[in-house]
């Protein structure tokens, strides 16, 4: 697998081999198959300089810190809120 980068501002959504398409936001990576990396629709990004290849960064990277990835890590039940009314009404 090799990683593709997005160097643009901007969403892209590159074509790959058999059909199907790769979704990349601003400025985030994803992996292809090396086949991919010679299909039209990844050649013509390539030459634009839309996408770049970014080398060494083949396998798992790793788990997010919790601080980076914008998510509260939680444990059980989260308590209700609801104010539930009782006696006569």
């Amino acid at each position: 697998m090799k990683t593709i980068k997005n160097t643009t501002n901007l969403p892209l959504s590159i074509s790959l081999p058999r059909g199907s398409k790769l979704h990349l936001g601003p400025r985030k990576r994803g992996q292809v198959s090396a086949e991919a990396l010679t299909s039209p629709g990844v050649v013509r990004r390539l030459e634009a300089g839309e996408i770049e290849i970014v080398e060494g960064s083949d396998g798992h990277t790793g788990p997010v810190p919790a601080s980076v990835s914008g998510h509260e890590t939680t444990t059980g039940h989260h308590p209700t809120t609801r104010a539930f009314r009782t006696g006569d009404r």
